[in-house]
């Protein structure tokens, strides 16, 4: 067995993406990440079955259509091409209306998403450049839910060799060229530097969010422990390490809580009464020696 997939099932064995033999439902755009996913899952003979979402972007999306339907041919698995109207053009308003696609179609199976260690660093520096806490610098899971990234160990170079390899070709995404988007420039820009100034950056990059990643999972198996046996009072809240703490509010507020806000909280619990307000009109008040979330009244 080729040593790229080889490394796919152990990445897939490790996190417990799948079980032998699997159905699943594969995210593919044509681009060298993904067709390398389908032949990877495709040697490790799962049933497969391709997705194609065409946002009507590119002059040459239909075409992409078109080379995975050949390629689901190729290989003798079913393929779906689903046209959709985004309600924006930027990455968030593309990847909602993908996923949107995704849960429609997948019918119980996993959904499987050609995400990289590459992909990884570069949502790991975004996030570091707009501000997050360990929750965000823990980049992409192996698995949320049904979505399972079997190659979240990988590079871009080393998926790029295994095509190659393989004789493999693959369709190339014209949006990626331009730097309109922060991920394109954090590609094209501040990853090739990155590398330069420490060669092995990406690999490493991708392995401290893996370790973060393994940390959050922990503090919020403690959280949650902690919610089912105190709650939100105040004398607990007192007794534990402020990260432990940071991470219980998290779970129990129903909105995002910013930096400045935990700090604003942290001083409601020492004082043991007031209120703090936070987005989505929820405020943080103290009944009865308990933290309570609430709606403020119109």
């Amino acid at each position: 067995m080729n040593g790229f997939v080889q490394r796919v099932r152990r990445t897939i064995t490790t996190f417990r993406l799948l079980e032998h033999g699997e159905p699943v439902l594969v995210g593919i755009s044509g681009g060298p990440d993904s067709v390398a996913l389908t032949l990877a899952l495709h040697r490790l003979h799962h049933p497969l079955h391709l997705l194609y979402v065409d946002h009507g972007l590119r002059p040459e999306s239909a075409a992409d259509g078109d080379f995975v339907d050949a390629l689901a041919g190729r290989l003798g698995h079913p393929s779906t091409r689903v046209v959709v109207t985004p309600t924006g053009r930027d990455e968030a308003a593309l990847r909602d209306a993908r996923y949107a696609v995704f849960e429609a179609e997948r019918g119980g199976r996993a959904v499987a998403t050609g995400h990289t260690a590459s992909d990884q660093a570069e949502t790991v520096l975004m996030r570091l450049l707009r501000g997050a806490g360990t929750a965000g610098l823990s980049g992409i899971a192996p698995r949320r839910g049904p979505y399972i990234r079997p190659l979240l160990e990988h590079t871009r170079s080393e998926v790029l060799a295994f095509l190659e390899g393989e004789g493999q070709g693959w369709r190339h995404d014209s949006t990626n060229d331009g730097l309109d988007y922060l991920r394109n420039r954090v590609r094209a820009e501040l990853m090739p530097l990155l590398e330069r100034l420490a060669p092995g950056f990406e690999g490493r990059a991708a392995l401290t969010a893996e370790a973060l990643r393994v940390d959050r999972e922990a503090l919020e198996s403690l959280g949650h422990g902690h919610l089912l046996q105190h709650g939100l009072s105040l004398a607990a809240l007192r007794a534990v390490p402020d990260g432990l703490r940071v991470v219980i509010l998290r779970l129990a507020c129903p909105v995002a809580i910013s930096h400045e806000r935990h700090r604003a909280l942290a001083g409601l619990i020492q004082r043991g009464h007031g209120v703090v307000e936070l987005e989505g009109r929820v405020k943080a008040t103290v009944r009865a020696g308990v933290i309570c979330f609430e709606h403020a009244a119109n």
